[in-house]
């Protein structure tokens, strides 16, 4: 596995795994197109609130996008 890819699994099982999505979060509107984000809000089991923010890169070069799948095992 990638160096990339494990600090992704880690941040994902260290941050996020336990959290329940309660709905979708962005940033304020901006003149600048590249900084303006959308993201998914957690409510996390010690009752702290997380957003997870879709991003372009590590660094927030813009907007991402979410690659989202059922797996087929599942849809069987």
């Amino acid at each position: 596995m990638s160096t990339d890819t494990q600090y992704t699994v880690d941040q994902i099982t260290d941050n996020l795994i336990g959290g329940t999505i309660v709905g979708a979060v962005q940033t304020p509107e901006s003149d600048d197109p590249f900084s303006e984000f959308a993201g998914i809000n957690l409510a996390m089991p010690d009752g702290t609130t997380r957003y997870l923010w879709i991003q372009r890169d590590a660094e927030g070069n813009g907007a991402g996008w979410l690659d989202i799948e059922t797996p087929k095992e599942a849809s069987e």
